[in-house]
């Protein structure tokens, strides 16, 4: 299960390069790893921030296109 992450535009909007490593380049060697370990399944626990204008209090379909807006969303739908 993987859930860390910059937590949120303040964070990530003054260095995105460390934005960049921690919301992508992590998922990325996660993904590695679980290549070279036969791992069955990964959780990844991303953020409705790669969806712009959606309502908060709805539920998001699995089928929703990404539409980020920021740094941060933007990150964390690249890590998706």
């Amino acid at each position: 299960i993987h859930l860390a992450a910059m937590a949120n535009e303040m964070y990530c909007r003054p260095d995105p390069v460390a934005a960049f490593h921690a919301n992508v380049g992590a998922v990325v060697n996660l993904l590695d790893m679980a290549r070279r370990r036969n791992w069955r399944r990964m959780i990844y626990g991303s953020t409705g921030s790669v969806f712009k204008d959606v309502d908060p209090e709805a539920p998001i379909a699995e089928d929703f296109p990404p539409n980020a807006d920021g740094l941060y969303g933007t990150t964390k739908a690249c890590g998706e």
